[in-house]
């Protein structure tokens, strides 16, 4: 997925066909179910987006940069070429790809700028993990879709149940970085979010 880019506009726009038509495709196999895309570099792509589907709706996930770092870095050395590479060369990426995410979480309050009220909404990860039954009304309720008995019998039988991580990451500074450097990088976040 390419960012929007003002110098070419053409492209800009036919990427997003490209997916309108994926979407319409999909539609069709799902018998006209809704679509919903996790998507993250679509947060680069909000003009072409709406230009293409004007009634979009966004939800933004926000999680403590705190967790999203070490996460994030835990599977480039897993799971992507992390374990492919020199010390050196894995240290480079996760400078470049703190950069990133910086860049992400930004792009993500420049977006909120752009959008109406009434098309998005924002669920931190305390909120979804602490309180997960009103998390996901308040998902179905933004929406404007039912949820069926039987799903919400399972919401509540899987709210029921406390959040347990499934595994555990190394912490920020196992990766070299220091709370308090992150602290300050992403204090756009944790003002808008975590304080």
């Amino acid at each position: 997925v390419y960012r929007d880019n003002s110098k070419n506009d053409n492209r800009n726009i036919r990427s997003m066909l490209f997916i309108k038509d994926f979407f319409q495709r999909q539609a069709y196999l799902q018998k006209n179910k809704r679509h919903l895309s996790k998507s993250n570099p679509f947060i680069f792509k909000i003009d072409s987006i709406l230009r293409v589907f004007p009634d979009a709706k966004f939800v933004f996930l926000v999680r403590d940069p705190l967790d999203t770092l070490p996460s994030y870095f835990s599977l480039q050395e897993n799971v992507k070429f992390g374990n492919l590479l020199k010390k050196s060369e894995l240290e480079k990426l996760r400078n470049e790809s703190y950069n990133e995410i910086i860049e992400w979480y930004k792009e993500t309050e420049k977006v909120k700028l752009k959008l109406l009220k009434k098309q998005f909404m924002v669920l931190t990860y305390p909120q979804i993990t602490k309180d997960l039954q009103n998390s996901i009304k308040s998902f179905y309720k933004f929406t404007n879709m039912k949820m069926t008995k039987k799903f919400q019998k399972e919401v509540e039988n899987f709210a029921s149940k406390s959040y347990v991580k499934k595994h555990q990451n190394k912490s920020i500074e196992d990766y070299g970085f220091s709370k308090k450097q992150v602290l300050s990088d992403f204090d756009f976040v944790y003002q808008e979010y975590f304080i």
